[in-house]
């Protein structure tokens, strides 16, 4: 099953992971991997990078598991979205299901002591150029936010994403 497949994922990959590793996820069929490689007490940060557009808040109350997705996407340090009407989606589905109030000024996420940054991706296909993706919240400005220190929070970034093709 779906969730088998994560956890069978999460199993293998927590033992090899280090504190000083960026985890970065692709795509919706891993959504769960996140929670679960917390739940086996990982602790580097995670990034999760949704390939498809972020459903509008009316189809995604349609789901029944869809408070249960919210959840698992908000236990990644970092999500990234590839069109501006994909992270509103997303911002919009938060107030939903946690409160306007979960919005913080910064363009971040509040969850409980640690905040998820958002970033959109311009020109994204296949592929996620991870470094520039990942510049505007490195390892140590996650680590700061997940325990409230003081490092500033970076702003909802636009990156540039790498394609490749053949010629």
């Amino acid at each position: 099953s779906y969730l088998a497949a994560n956890r069978r994922y999460a199993a293998a990959l927590a033992p090899l992971l280090r504190g000083d590793d960026l985890v970065w996820v692709h795509d919706f069929h891993l959504i769960p991997l996140g929670r679960l490689l917390r739940r086996t007490g990982a602790t580097p940060p995670l990034g999760f990078f949704l390939h498809v557009p972020f459903p509008e808040i009316a189809q995604l109350a349609a789901l029944p598991q869809a408070a249960g997705l919210m959840q698992a996407l908000l236990g990644y340090d970092l999500l990234g979205f590839q069109a501006r009407r994909d992270l509103d989606a997303f911002r919009a589905a938060v107030a939903h299901w946690r409160g306007a109030a979960a919005l913080a000024t910064d363009g971040s996420i509040r969850c409980g002591p640690r905040r998820v940054h958002l970033a959109r991706v311009s020109r994204a296909t296949i592929s996620v150029t991870a470094i520039a993706l990942a510049r505007p919240c490195s390892p140590a400005r996650i680590r700061a936010s997940r325990s409230g220190g003081t490092a500033a929070a970076p702003r909802t970034t636009t990156a540039a994403a790498g394609t490749s093709s053949r010629r």
